[in-house]
C-alpha cells in the first residue's frame, strides 16, 4: 500500500472520529512506515491549530492501517511496534 493510499483510508477514519466524538480531528501530518503498515497520528484540529494544551486529546496513540486497509487504534503508552506486535498475535 502506498502512503497516498494509507492516507485515503486514515482520512475516512479521521472523519468517522470526528461524527463519532462530535470534536473535529486531524491528522498531524506526520507519518511513518513499519513492517506491513503506515502509522499516522491525529489530535483535535484546535490543539493542531492552536497548540493550546487543554485543547489536545489524551489517550491515543498511534493509528496503524496496514497494508490491508485495516485500521489498528493504538493507546498512548503503544510505540507503532507495540500494536503491530497486538495485532499481529
Amino acid at each position: 500500500m502506498t502512503v497516498e493510499q494509507a492516507r485515503a483510508v486514515m482520512t475516512g477514519y479521521i472523519a468517522e472520529l470526528s461524527r463519532v466524538n462530535d470534536v473535529p480531528v486531524r491528522e498531524t501530518g506526520f507519518e511513518e512506515r513499519v513492517a506491513g503498515a503506515w502509522v499516522f497520528y491525529w489530535n483535535s484540529v484546535e490543539f493542531l491549530d492552536t497548540g493550546k494544551f487543554e485543547a489536545q486529546l489524551v489517550g491515543q496513540g498511534p493509528t496503524l492501517v496496514m497494508d490491508d486497509g485495516t485500521v489498528h487504534q493504538g493507546s498512548s503508552n503503544e510505540r507503532p511496534i507495540d500494536v503491530l506486535a497486538r495485532v499481529q498475535a
